[in-house]
């Protein structure tokens, strides 16, 4: 267990982190010690250990990777006290399909990203927690844009019928689903293809179930 003592003030936040991966814990605990305040107090913690913390609400904060994120969706759910997730992964970004509801997340922090990124998503947790930042609607949050997929070159039509794809669905199930013809959903798959410099279908289908993965 890691606990960075505080100074016992009023605004001492408690973080916890679940995070399976050996080599980022001792990434995270480099970072906590040598960037967050001494007010941050904060433990690694077994999935059992952040049941209990989050059902006492004892937690303000929760660093989580996917891995783990599910087992925690039903406690996360229940207990109006929740603590303000960092969902961490190895995925290159969000993708589509996140373990967790994203009202119930902060963000999302790829091991890929720079350290920087990370210091940016503690900064603004720490500041929102701390009421050091006029409370404003979560949504409107600057680091909840990394919930996102990664941006791509394509029309709203377009990212639309890629994400169908990556979710394995035939053209006529797309036609049917967007109440367009096949031959609509074909001429958008073309300009993807050729948007995205694909040249086939068996490419297309792979970016996008990638994209879709977060990969």
């Amino acid at each position: 267990m890691m606990n960075l003592e505080g100074d016992g003030g009023g605004n001492r936040v408690r973080l916890g982190i679940l995070v399976t991966s050996g080599i980022f814990r001792r990434g995270l605990r480099d970072l906590l010690q040598h960037h967050v305040p001494s007010s941050v107090q904060s433990r690694i913690l077994t999935l059992a250990t952040a049941k209990t913390e989050i059902k006492a609400g004892r937690l303000d904060a929760l660093i989580l990777d996917t891995g783990s994120a599910p087992r925690l969706a039903s406690v996360l759910s229940e207990h109006p006290r929740r603590p303000r997730v960092i969902l961490v992964s190895s995925r290159f970004h969000a993708g589509i399909s996140l373990p967790l509801p994203k009202d119930r997340l902060c963000s999302f922090h790829s091991a890929c990203w720079s350290e920087d990124s990370l210091k940016e998503v503690f900064d603004t947790v720490l500041a929102c927690h701390s009421g050091e930042t006029e409370r404003t609607d979560c949504r409107q949050c600057g680091i909840r844009c990394s919930l996102r997929p990664r941006n791509l070159p394509l029309s709203e039509r377009e990212t639309e019928i890629l994400e169908m794809i990556g979710r394995l669905q035939a053209n006529s199930e797309i036609a049917e689903q967007l109440d367009i013809s096949v031959k609509t959903v074909e001429a958008h798959s073309a300009n993807i293809k050729r948007k995205l410099n694909l040249n086939n279908s068996r490419e297309l289908m792979e970016k996008a179930i990638r994209w879709v993965n977060g990969l």
